[in-house]
């Protein structure tokens, strides 16, 4: 996992979380998959992507650029109350020198 920077943000009411954490994580080349672990105990997540380039998701390494969700720019996912898992999303995009908004409620 690199180029990661990260700040703190104030947790909406419907999530039972005492901290969240905002994190940008840096797609620097096209078609490559990158991973992001969630820490353990996750509640909630938000992924926006920041880029003009297509965002392909997936929960399944090296799946990324076979099964996967597409998030096209400035579209956000919000997974919605989760129950306290570990978790590792899975990115490609389109462009390179792309980024990935994240927001974590843990």
């Amino acid at each position: 996992m690199t180029g990661i920077a990260s700040s703190q943000v104030a947790t909406p009411s419907n999530v039972n979380a005492t901290t969240g954490v905002v994190k940008n994580v840096s797609l620097a080349n096209a078609d490559t998959e990158y991973d992001h672990s969630l820490p353990a105990g996750i509640k909630r997540f938000i992924l926006r992507n920041r880029g003009s380039g297509e965002l392909k998701i997936s929960f399944t390494e090296n799946e990324s650029g076979t099964v996967y969700f597409t998030l096209y720019a400035g579209e956000v996912f919000d997974s919605g109350p989760l129950g306290e898992l570990a978790l590792t999303i899975y990115f490609q995009s389109s462009l390179a020198s792309q980024t990935v908004e994240v927001i974590e409620w843990s």
